[in-house]
């Protein structure tokens, strides 16, 4: 069956959530919230991966630059030089001013932008700000009081205790914990994931990615949006050539809510062809294969920029038998759009 965008409210008001849903998704424990080993790990996110993970945000910052450096320079080498997760920086550029995801920050926004000695004019500015965070949290962890009590609670260990005193109360650690788990859900031993993401390069294309004018692929470019893939559309089977799979292990069975990721990428020019294509189809059409057969589901990709769109809620068995396929044929006319892919994710609803 074919689903358009209205459809959505009907789909979600078929599911009735179990109580018991709110302790899988908000397990917060105020005296352990990351731990020192994750406060340390330099090496959880490249300069790269850093660089990625903005350009996924719907923020300026996966484009902003300050004296000849990205925000995702700024942010890895102060990481590197204080030791710290980079992770921690981010959390604090989305807790303190918003600026993952906000689109048009005023200058107040930069100039305290991890909310680091505000008021002080040695701190003021985006690159001061991320020094003053990255110091700050390191002096916090390797002076950290163990057995001390802040706001209530007395912390188990110095991550907890360092960000306890860079944020002086508990709605404070509260907010870090919600950020830092949107955006990397606990895989240790003994928890299950709450997100699974299919990262744009694990993406299974037919055919594979290639030369452009042998593969009808073309890659994004990774200094603006990350790695991103789109292909010329086709009217129908007839002219048809290109498919994309997100095939997720989901660890266990249940309902997901499937998200899926429209860049806002730098222009392309397909090279094989005298086409001038300009635009994003006005018809992606991604069918999800779930439990209980396949849904298709049809987007608008013109209008959305660095935007997630969710695609409904589904039962999926445990493992790899569920996934998303989206096609090159959209109904318009052959070689006249594009058709965009990137990541998607599969977001545990309830058993």
């Amino acid at each position: 069956m074919r689903m358009r965008l209205g459809m959505l409210v009907l789909l979600l008001l078929s599911f009735s959530l179990p109580a018991r849903v709110e302790a899988v998704s908000d397990p917060f424990d105020p005296s352990a919230v990351i731990s020192d080993a994750e406060f340390n790990d330099t090496s959880t996110m490249s300069c790269g991966a850093v660089q990625d993970f903005l350009a996924q945000r719907t923020g300026v910052l996966k484009s902003y630059v300050l004296d000849g450096k990205s925000a995702a320079q700024i942010i890895c080498e102060q990481a590197r030089r204080f030791t710290i997760n980079p992770r921690i920086l981010l959390v604090l550029l989305q807790k303190e001013q918003g600026l993952l995801g906000d689109t048009s920050p005023d200058q107040s926004q930069f100039n305290w932008a991890t909310g680091c000695a505000p008021g002080w004019d040695e701190s003021r500015g985006f690159a001061n700000q991320i020094e003053c965070a990255a110091r700050t949290m390191r002096n916090r962890f390797d002076s950290a009081p163990l057995g001390v009590t802040i706001d209530g609670v007395t912390p188990a260990n110095r991550a907890t205790i360092a960000l306890f005193r860079y944020n002086n109360h508990v709605q404070g650690v509260r907010d870090f914990w919600r950020i830092w788990t949107h955006y990397w859900p606990p895989t240790g031993e003994g928890s299950i994931p709450t997100e699974i993401f299919v990262d744009s390069r694990d993406v299974e294309t037919t055919p594979s990615v290639k030369d452009p004018c042998r593969s009808g692929w073309l890659t994004g470019a990774k200094g603006f949006t990350g790695y991103n893939l789109v292909t010329p559309n086709a009217n129908g089977p007839a002219d048809s050539t290109n498919t994309a799979v997100w095939r997720p292990n989901l660890p266990r069975a249940g309902a997901y809510q499937i998200y899926v990721y429209i860049p806002d990428r730098d222009p392309m020019v397909w090279p094989c062809s005298d086409n001038s294509i300009v635009w994003d189809t006005s018809h992606a059409r991604y069918t999800v294969t779930h439990r209980d057969g396949t849904t298709t589901y049809e987007i608008d990709q013109a209008p959305l920029h660095n935007a997630w769109v969710n695609i409904g809620a589904y039962y999926f068995s445990q493992g790899t038998n569920g996934f998303v396929t989206l096609t090159d044929q959209t109904g318009e006319e052959s070689m006249s759009h594009y058709v965009s892919v990137d990541e998607a994710k599969w977001v545990w609803v309830g058993p």
